[in-house]
């Protein structure tokens, strides 16, 4: 049971942090594009997923230990429910926000999201200054 609760966290922090760097891609393109309507309605929906309860309730099944407080069959379907609604917020990630910016955005102008291919991407060399 425990692996399947460090696996939903581990899942739910993958996808908090892609809501972070969708967050930060569209604030990048909202300042360039500022009557962009699409980008403002993507950019408060990000924000209503990466506001929502399930990622504090994942958080607190995982960090404060809550299986003991349910009955196994309980706790799956807890986990179960939480996993779904995950996905969901994948999906919009994927499907709506990263699809809309890969059809109306030059690469050049994507900070945070690479859509061509590995070979083709550009590299970076920080000077560690």
């Amino acid at each position: 049971m425990e692996s399947k609760e460090k696996e939903l966290y581990l899942k739910m922090l993958r996808v908090e942090d892609d809501l972070d760097s969708m967050n930060d891609e569209l604030s990048n393109l909202i300042r360039k594009y500022p009557q962009n309507i699409d980008l403002k309605t993507l950019k408060n929906q990000n924000k209503f997923f990466y506001e929502s309860d399930i990622l504090k309730k994942i958080r607190e099944v995982y960090l404060d230990n809550l299986r003991n407080n349910f009955s196994v069959i309980e706790f799956e379907n807890i986990l179960g429910k939480y996993n779904r609604e995950l996905e969901k917020i994948k999906r919009w990630l994927n499907d709506v926000a990263k699809e809309y910016l890969k059809n109306n955005f030059k690469q050049e102008e994507l900070r945070n999201y690479w859509f061509g291919s590995y070979k083709d991407m550009p590299v970076i060399i920080e000077s560690g200054e």
